[in-house]
């Protein structure tokens, strides 16, 4: 079906609009019926222009809230919502649904939803071994709440976590060891700990439609480095000597331009948040008064979010949300 150019739409009724305006004044003269009529033909193109140009403008949004308590997550195409309400694991769809929570379980968080309804997070224990609470991941279908949903223990590993779901059902999240070395970790049927050269602790963070991913590690020097693994091919570390230490936190599925954020900190210790695509890292940027900033996540048009921290007038940190167009 094609779509309607509300330039051309406007354009052609006002000029409708004034042609019969016209021609009325014309063929009846200039009287009070014809003052009247000039009038109402008047408004009603004011009326029509002010509508159309409304609808060509920017969305207008409507806040509403979502219940006391209600942390938000992640929110798919269908726009249901998953987070946790009190330390539950929680769906919204119109409604909050309190989601599965293993027996044992102290408290539940879900991370990411895809538009399959297919959830991922993690369930909270207290963990004798190491004497103190861990979480365990999980992963259910909401069409399918019947079908069994165990917790995501690995041998070798107190604690996992998952983080991100993409729509083929493919999760990342990570995996952590008595040691607190923590392995990036893939999840669909089976659990997969993605090795490095030399052993690091490191911890995927999301994943998007074409099965890439990206993760965070720490080498031996303590310093956190990103890295991106694209499906098929070869992983490569995503910051500089000059934009180092870099963390990654989310990605989008634009197959032609794979944008990459996070943030970096530079010679001067200054946290920034940043956009990588096509080889290169972008400083985005402050807002005024901004001392450091971190971009939280991506979409397939290249709109940014995430929060900056500036200084008020008394020179205090607050943090802001923001958006880059």
């Amino acid at each position: 079906m094609g779509r309607i150019n509300n330039n051309n739409l406007t354009s052609t009724l006002v000029t409708m609009l004034v042609t019969i305006l016209v021609t009325i004044l014309v063929t009846k003269g200039v009287n009070r019926s014809v003052i009247k009529i000039t009038c109402f033909f008047l408004f009603c193109i004011f009326a029509f222009a002010n509508n159309i140009s409304k609808a060509e403008g920017q969305v207008e949004y409507e806040i509403r809230q979502l219940g006391t308590g209600f942390t938000v997550n992640d929110i798919n195409d269908n726009a249901w919502l998953v987070g946790n309400i009190n330390d539950k694991a929680t769906l919204y769809n119109g409604k909050p649904v309190r989601l599965i929570t293993a027996s044992g379980a102290l408290s539940s968080n879900a991370t990411s939803i895809n538009n399959h309804a297919q959830i991922v997070g993690s369930w909270t224990y207290y963990n004798d071994a190491v004497a103190k609470e861990t979480p365990v991941g999980f992963m259910l279908n909401f069409h399918d709440l019947f079908s069994s949903t165990t917790p995501l223990f690995i041998s070798g590993y107190h604690s996992t976590e998952l983080l991100a779901i993409n729509d083929s059902g493919r999760a990342v999240g990570y995996a952590l060891s008595g040691d607190d070395m923590s392995c990036a970790l893939t999840y669909t049927s089976d659990p997969l700990c993605i090795p490095f050269d030399p052993p690091v602790s490191a911890r995927a963070t999301d994943i998007n439609l074409m099965g890439d991913f990206v993760a965070n590690y720490e080498a031996s020097d303590g310093v956190p480095h990103a890295i991106l693994f694209p499906n098929g091919g070869v992983p490569h570390n995503l910051d500089t000597p000059q934009t180092r230490p870099s963390v990654v936190n989310a990605m989008n599925s634009n197959a032609e331009n794979l944008q990459v954020v996070g943030w970096f900190e530079d010679d001067a210790g200054v946290r920034k948040a940043y956009v990588h695509q096509k080889g290169v890292i972008q400083d985005l940027g402050f807002l005024p008064n901004g001392i450091k900033a971190e971009a939280l996540d991506v979409n397939n048009k290249g709109q940014i979010v995430g929060t900056v921290w500036v200084l008020n007038d008394a020179g205090e940190e607050e943090q802001r949300a923001f958006i880059f167009t």
